[in-house]
C-alpha cells in the first residue's frame, strides 16, 4: 500500500503575499496543501489560483459547468458522479500539455459517504506495482482511445474546424484518427509516467 499523502495544512488566513509564499513553499515540500477557511467564496479561490499559476487547463467535458462569472476557468464537477475513479487531469489529451497543479474548492461538503476528493500519490502507487509492469509502463507507455463529438473535440483542442483539428493531430507523433460525421475517433500514444 502506498503511503498516505500528509498535506501541510494552513488555517484561517486571508489571501496575502505571505499566504501565497507559504503555499508555494508547502507545495514544493509535499506537493499537496490543504487550506481551511481561507477561500470563503469562489472569487477568493480564483484570486489565489491566479496568484499561484499563470495558465489554466480547459476541461472540455465540463464546458456546460463553467462558472458564468469570475475568471472563466473555474468549473463545477458533475454531481453524484461516483463512478469516476482515479484519474489525472487531462493526461489523456496529447495537446496542450497536462496541468502541473490542480486546485479544488469544496463549496458544500459532500452529503454522501464517498463523495470526497481522494488524492493518490502516483509515485508511491507506481513503486508498489510489479517490476515487470513498471518497466512496461516506462518503455511502452499507454495508448488512449477517445470517441468525441464535435463540441468535445473543439473544447479539448481549442479549434473550430476539422481542418484545424487535423493540423493539430498531424503534429502528434504516433496519433491515429478518423473523422466520421464530425465525430473524432482518436488513438494516441502517451507516456505512462509524466514528471512535472
Amino acid at each position: 500500500m502506498a503511503n498516505t499523502i500528509n498535506p501541510i495544512q494552513i488555517h484561517d488566513e486571508t489571501i496575502s503575499d505571505n499566504l501565497i509564499a507559504r503555499v508555494r513553499n508547502a507545495l514544493e515540500a509535499t506537493g499537496v496543501v490543504l487550506l481551511r477557511q481561507v477561500c470563503k467564496h469562489a472569487e477568493d479561490f480564483e484570486r489565489l489560483s491566479c496568484a499561484l499559476a499563470s495558465g489554466f487547463h480547459t476541461v472540455g467535458i465540463r464546458q456546460p459547468l463553467r462558472q458564468t462569472s469570475g475568471d472563466g476557468h473555474t468549473t463545477e464537477v458533475f454531481r453524484n458522479n461516483f463512478i469516476l475513479l482515479g484519474h489525472s487531469e487531462g493526461a489523456y489529451r496529447p495537446w496542450p500539455p497536462v496541468p502541473e497543479l490542480c486546485f479544488f474548492m469544496c463549496l458544500k461538503a459532500p452529503v454522501t459517504q464517498g463523495g470526497e476528493t481522494t488524492l493518490i500519490d502516483g509515485v508511491g502507487m507506481f513503486e508498489q506495482l510489479p517490476v515487470a509492469l513498471q518497466e512496461r509502463l516506462r518503455t511502452q507507455g499507454l495508448i488512449f482511445e477517445m470517441l468525441w463529438e464535435p463540441a468535445r473535440w473543439r473544447a479539448e483542442f481549442g479549434v473550430e474546424t476539422e481542418t484545424e483539428l487535423s493540423e493539430v493531430l498531424n503534429r502528434i507523433a504516433g496519433a491515429r484518427y478518423s473523422l466520421e460525421n464530425g465525430c473524432l475517433h482518436l488513438f494516441v500514444p502517451m507516456p505512462a509516467i509524466i514528471r512535472t
